[in-house]
């Protein structure tokens, strides 16, 4: 595809958490993997803006009339999460991250920046907004052969996490909530899949050399806009795996080229003068249907409703992306805006068990030609009237090209409808936080050691000593900033080999005295991950240390030693390497003795002696 012929226009939103405490509240930004202690249940509204306005996409959750429950933690979440006490002052950790990356591309810092609420009544916030700030506008980001612009750095509280969902309730988990987000959005320069996905591991390597983002599936995700010329910007929403990124920008751009070719179909043979919004009963053309699912539907009482289509037979079936069609297009519409499960139309049938004869069965009730097309829905007859309205509606929009939208990604780099595209109307005011005052002296301070990128990272540490591959762990490594600092203190390889093995979240200051026990020969490198476990578990410093503690060569074990080697004088003589084939039997009866000694210290002892005897 000629994305510059099409006018291929992207930009990207990336969220990623933060390793600080939450947000709003001192708690632990740490999920669980547990059921929650105790659960709530709540439902929510949407309010009106300051303008009077209600958001679309708001009014859309509300109507689905869904209850919302949620998994506390005793230890875990507080009285904020839960929407029963006011948001605490912002995570001063969270803000240096965010201030941080604004002045590593050279961003506009504002003076004051102000929280604000953000609607949304899905029920993953308790409180039916989300808190966000804008900290910072423009700048630049550097690519292989282009600057791409920056619109905002916002600073933000993630949202409940999603258990369990069915058509009635969702089930959520209160850990995620109030977990720092970055948000950054660059403007819409981006003109081909490929240079999109490589801005988005641009902006990952930015978050990650900051030491504070965390890591793992879910604590990154990218919200990816895209257009094309007469199209509509479109927001993929939640994209977590890179490598689909080109993929979804791909097929979405092939989406709004397939919708601009149908708008100007359907507008120039005049078809919108010739749709009539009219729902035509054909439950008995259906009934001998061999489909067990309408089948089984009739036989619960359900009902078959149609609506025709003049002109539509073979656009119905018009492929939009791989395995997507217009149908789909209409039957993702339904489902996120009904209860209904989907739809039949006239380009995908026969099939399912619905012969030629029930789709015949069914024109000749509609007085369909055979242009024309259908859309059958299958469902409770509230539901099945309610949900050929949102097909109608959606085929309507056909006539204007390309809606804008939200929606969702799947995991095979198609996406389908989720909701309207949020507006301004969604955004208000938070009056329980203060403002947030940014001072240049802190901005001073923070621009004297700024973060540096990987590339200059692993040039760094291989002036150290380091191979390519060590010097690549430790450059993505949460505890890069502090190797630079620590590397004249200690030996490069140790300091490197240990930081590979640290846990995400940790002060590094916790973990030096392992480096200094080497230095001491108290300990070896290969004895690092016991250490570092043993400490996750619990273990006291001086308890791990009096553990591994080598003992020295005592008399006793040095008669051990010299017995051993009297009695085994004319082999030592003879062996071209008699340290190394005596040590199996010196050390079986020293241990015999209850006794632990360093492998080094008992080594050079025996060469000496060896010596002698030679």
């Amino acid at each position: 595809m000629d994305y510059k012929a099409i006018g291929l226009r992207a930009g990207l939103e990336c969220h990623q958490q933060l390793n600080t405490k939450k947000l709003f509240c001192d708690c632990e930004s740490e999920l669980q993997e547990t059921k929650g202690d105790f659960q709530i249940t709540r439902k929510l509204r949407p309010v009106a803006s300051e303008t009077g306005e209600f958001d679309a996409a708001a009014l859309q959750e509300f109507k689905k009339g869904k209850e919302y429950v949620y998994d506390g933690y005793k230890d875990k979440i507080c009285l904020v999460e839960l929407d029963e006490e006011p948001p605490h002052r912002i995570n001063e950790d969270a803000l240096g991250a965010a201030l941080e990356i604004a002045l590593k591309i050279n961003a506009e810092i504002y003076d004051i920046a102000f929280v604000m609420r953000k609607i949304v009544i899905d029920g993953s916030n308790t409180s039916g907004f989300q808190r966000t700030s804008i900290i910072a506008q423009n700048g630049f980001i550097e690519l292989e052969n282009k600057k791409v612009g920056i619109q905002s750095i916002c600073l933000e509280e993630d949202a409940c996490q999603n258990l369990e969902s069915n058509a009635s309730y969702i089930h959520y988990g209160l850990d995620r909530l109030g977990i720092p987000l970055i948000e950054f959005t660059t403007k819409a320069e981006l003109n081909t899949p490929e240079e999109v996905e490589k801005c988005a591991d641009r902006i990952g390597e930015l978050f990650r050399i900051t030491g504070k983002a965390k890591r793992g599936l879910g604590s990154i995700r990218q919200d990816v806009n895209v257009s094309i010329a007469k199209g509509a910007r479109v927001e993929i929403k939640g994209v977590q795996y890179l490598n689909l990124i080109a993929k979804y920008v791909e097929n979405e751009a092939n989406r709004q080229s397939v919708l601009l070719e149908i708008k100007d179909f359907l507008n120039k043979n005049e078809i919108k003068e010739q749709m009539k919004f009219e729902i035509f009963d054909v439950t008995k053309e259906l009934n001998q249907s061999e489909s067990l699912r309408v089948k089984d539907s009739l036989a619960k009482g359900q009902v078959a409703f149609a609506i025709a289509l003049p002109k539509f037979k073979g656009i119905l079936g018009k492929e939009t992306m791989p395995e997507k069609r217009i149908g789909s297009e209409i039957s993702s519409y339904v489902k996120a805006k009904t209860k209904a499960q989907g739809l039949f139309h006239i380009d995908e049938l026969p099939k399912y068990g619905i012969t030629q004869k029930n789709v015949d069965d069914v024109c000749k009730k509609l007085k369909l030609n055979k242009e024309d097309g259908f859309i059958i829905i299958v469902q409770e007859k509230n539901v099945a009237e309610q949900a050929l309205k949102v097909a109608y509606d959606r085929v309507m929009q056909l006539f204007e090209g390309v809606p804008e939208e939200t929606r969702n990604p799947l995991p095979d780099g198609t996406t389908e409808y989720s909701r309207p595209l949020p507006g301004a109307a969604r955004m208000y005011p938070e009056t329980d936080v203060p403002v947030i005052e940014i001072n240049k002296s802190t901005l001073q301070e923070l621009k004297k050691d700024l973060p540096i990128w990987y590339a200059e990272r692993i040039a760094l540490y291989k002036k150290n000593g380091l191979n390519e591959q060590v010097s690549t762990q430790v450059a993505k490594s949460n505890y890069a900033r502090a190797f630079t600092k620590l590397v004249d203190k200690y030996n490069p390889l140790s300091l490197a080999e240990l930081f590979v093995l640290l846990p995400e979240i940790s002060k590094v200051e916790k973990y030096l005295w392992i480096l200094d026990a080497e230095k001491n020969g108290k300990i070896n490198k290969k004895e690092f991950k016991t250490i570092i476990d043993e400490l996750q578990n619990g273990k006291d410093k001086d308890d791990i240390l009096n553990a591994m503690k080598k003992s020295e060569l005592d008399s006793e074990t040095k008669k051990i030693i010299d017995k051993i080697l009297k009695e085994n004088k004319d082999f030592i003589i003879n062996h071209s390497n008699p340290v190394t084939a005596i040590m199996g039997t010196i050390m079986k009866d020293i241990s015999l003795k209850g006794k632990k000694l360093d492998m080094k210290n008992l080594s050079q002892y025996l060469e000496t002696e060896i010596k002698k005897i030679k």
